[in-house]
């Protein structure tokens, strides 16, 4: 279903964007993270949420470990919504 998640990463090797993504499981486990890949860009984004306003807490959550991070709308899991 269509939502929210948070942007954490983006970057075109691959490797860094896998350890951008480590690093957002390792801290904030209560969020699920997704790797996606858009020529030539690989993007890890966080979380599944109905609203922009639960993707504005989790942003506020995220924004001091990862400093570019940012809300995108994009499609959810809706088994892990929050």
């Amino acid at each position: 279903m269509a939502g929210f998640r948070v942007q954490i990463a983006q970057d075109s090797n691959r490797e860094i964007t896998r350890a951008e993504k480590g690093n957002a499981l390792l801290k904030f486990p209560q969020y699920e993270a997704y790797e996606s890949y858009e020529s030539p860009t690989f993007k890890i984004r966080v979380g599944d949420f109905k609203t922009r306003i639960a993707a504005y807490k989790a942003l506020n959550d995220l924004q001091p470990t990862f400093k570019r991070a940012f809300i995108v709308e994009d499609r959810i899991q809706i088994a892990t919504m929050q």
